[in-house]
Order: structure tokens, then sequence, then C-alpha cells
């Protein structure tokens, strides 16, 4: 998994012009895999879900968002970030969530078309379910 994150996050940055992206995976096993590339995160943590009126829309969000929530998502970066665009994983995000942010606050907008985003949310989560049989088989 390490792999693959590592070159996700490559590309975003290169070729979506993104400053900072983060990964937050429901799947703890998963996230540890990728050695700091995602972060763990329990779905029903008050903080994880102050973002779900987002993640159930079941389409990547573009623009600000309030100073807890970019604190959440980018830590002591939070009030660098000037754009965002939040990308849920799996349905209704149970997957989790991935956050680009960029410096650029006309980067990310609200009302930008999220296609790409959203198919990139898809092989994301093919890619966390694809793991699942593995997983399920080592422990058996």
């Amino acid at each position: 998994h390490r792999v693959f994150f590592q070159r996700l996050e490559e590309s975003l940055r290169e070729d979506f012009d993104a400053d900072i992206v983060r990964l937050y995976l429901a799947d703890h096993g998963v996230a540890a895999e990728t050695e700091g590339l995602a972060t763990a995160v329990e779905t029903e943590d008050p903080a994880f879900e102050s973002f779900r009126p987002l993640l159930d829309k079941g389409a990547a969000t573009c623009g600000r968002f309030n100073e807890a929530k970019m604190e959440f998502l980018f830590g002591e970066r939070g009030p660098w970030v000037r754009s965002t665009a939040l990308v849920p994983i799996g349905p209704n995000g149970a997957h989790g969530m991935m956050a680009i942010g960029s410096s650029d606050q006309s980067r990310f907008y609200p009302g930008m078309g999220t296609l790409f985003l959203d198919l990139l949310a898809e092989v994301i989560t093919s890619r966390l379910s694809d793991a699942e049989p593995r997983a399920q088989r080592r422990s058996a």
C-alpha cells in the first residue's frame, strides 16, 4: 500500500497542483502499512463526524472550511491552506476521506468540477477493497 499511496500523493502534487495531501483511513491496518502517508481515523470520532454532511454528499467538496476542520485536516499547516478539496473514500466516507490543500485560494472553489476527484476516490476504494480478502485470508 505504501507505494500506491506514495504515487498517489506525488501525482496529486505534480499533476493536480496540490501543496498538501492528507489521507484519513478507517482501516488502521492499511493506514499502518502506508508508513505515515495515511492516518488511521475512527469514523465515530466527533471530529471526523463533523465532516459527515460533506461525506454524505458522496462526491468531493471544494472550498474553504472552518478553523476546526482545517486544524483536523492539516494540523499546524491548517492556517496556511487557502483552499481544499475534501474527497470521501468509499460510500459516504465509509473507508475515510482524502483532503487536498493548496495555498492558492482559487485552486479549489465551490462549484468546480470534481469528476476526476470522484473517479480517483473510486480507484482508492477499489484498492482498499482488494486488500480486504488478502487480509482475511492471512488471518484465517
